[in-house]
């Protein structure tokens, strides 16, 4: 008889976690990674105006607002506080921060995503081992204590 492994949940509390620099006026806080199929899990805060370069998406995105406004200049909508936001594969946008307020947001990302010029050339790609590189750089260079949140 084969020996079935046991699953167990994963937990970790937000509070025992730091904030770190993304881009200017941005900062994510990791709250998990999956080694195995790329997701990784975050909270991310802007201050207001604050925006993200062009970029694509490789999988699925969804983000819950927990407060503020924000939008993507491609798209009509503009999210706040209350709104989940969907994002297919494929899906290319530019990130920008009500001018007002700033916002924090509830994100769950499968894969990676690539920052775009203005003719579509790559300048640069974010996947979970640059994020987690930089969550222990941060941690090492603020003498921060390290969480392990990868599965």
């Amino acid at each position: 008889m084969t020996a079935v492994e046991e699953l167990h949940a994963f937990e970790v509390n937000e509070s025992t976690l730091p904030w770190f620099d993304y881009a200017p006026g941005v900062q994510m806080k990791l709250l998990k990674i999956n080694r195995s199929t790329g997701q990784f899990v975050l909270l991310l805060r802007a201050e207001p105006g604050a925006h993200l370069g062009r970029h694509k998406h490789y999988g699925t995105v969804n983000v819950y607002t927990l407060r503020g406004r924000w939008r993507y200049l491609e798209d009509p909508w503009t999210a706040t506080a209350g709104s989940y936001i969907h994002e297919p594969a494929g899906a290319i946008h530019t990130f920008e921060a009500d001018k007002d307020e700033g916002l924090l947001v509830f994100l769950v990302v499968d894969g990676c995503l690539e920052f775009l010029d203005d003719q579509d050339r790559s300048i640069g790609i974010d996947n979970w081992q640059s994020l987690l590189q930089r969550y222990v750089d941060h941690c090492t260079r603020t003498n921060t204590k390290y969480v392990d949140i990868s599965l």
